[in-house]
């Protein structure tokens, strides 16, 4: 059984001894005041493994498998389709939704949204989604797709959700299964013509709350009440 213990992502295999070095082995040595014996939670794109601190040199140290196991498999599926926002905004996002307990999260371009996401952007925006789930301690990590253009955005879940804040009548979000897919626009929300894409498409435009949120707000808010959704059902 793992532990509840200090997680870390690592892109290596989770052999019986691993080396720890540069920033990471700082940060455990360092500033956690690690001493020999110390269990940690070593994560990779696969399994999750406890590992004790075995020994210690200047820049790195070793560490000793205890156990591990695959990912959690999950009995349900959560994508977050997010126009693109500014970059304080979109990694607070990130973070907060690799927490929430998101399967999937899929940039999404619209005519309001930030244009271009270069490479730099993905691998700071992944990182976050993975922080994220390390703090909140799940066993598994989520995906961060491919950028799509809004044309290209189809269902592909049982519940398929379309935030819709300007739409005057309030309904709930209510689901059928632990399957669901959420589209929340860029600051500024989305043109009518995209809300028609999508509901031909087959979202369904829902409007929870009264007011209108900014749109990291929305993200947050929704995903996680989404989750406790799918949590309770």
């Amino acid at each position: 059984m793992i532990e509840k213990l200090k997680r870390f992502y690592i892109d290596k295999d989770l052999t019986d001894e691993i080396e720890i070095d540069e920033d990471m082995y700082h940060h455990i040595k360092n500033v956690l005041r690690t001493k020999i014996g110390d269990k940690f939670i070593f994560i990779n794109d696969s399994e999750v493994g406890e590992y004790q601190f075995y020994f210690g040199m200047k820049r790195s140290g070793i560490f000793t498998l205890n156990n591990k196991k695959s990912h959690e498999i999950l009995d349900y599926k959560l994508n977050v389709y997010l126009g693109i926002l500014q970059r304080e905004y979109f990694d607070t996002v990130m973070e907060k939704l690799g927490e929430i307990g998101v399967t999937n999260v899929i940039p999404v371009i619209t005519k309001r949204s930030i244009q271009t996401v270069n490479n730099n952007t993905v691998e700071r925006i992944k990182k976050l989604l993975i922080k994220g789930a390390l703090q909140a301690e799940h066993d598994f990590l989520p995906s961060l797709d491919a950028v799509l253009n809004i044309s290209e955005i189809t269902p592909n879940t049982d519940n398929n959700f379309l935030l819709y804040e300007r739409k005057e009548s309030k309904n709930r979000m209510e689901i059928g299964s632990k399957s669901v897919s959420l589209v929340i626009g860029p600051e500024g929300g989305f043109e009518e013509d995209e809300i028609e894409l999508l509901s031909d498409k087959g979202f369904v435009p829902v409007s929870p709350i009264k007011g209108v949120l900014k749109a990291e707000t929305a993200a947050l808010l929704f995903a996680g009440y989404a989750k406790i959704l799918i949590d309770t059902f």
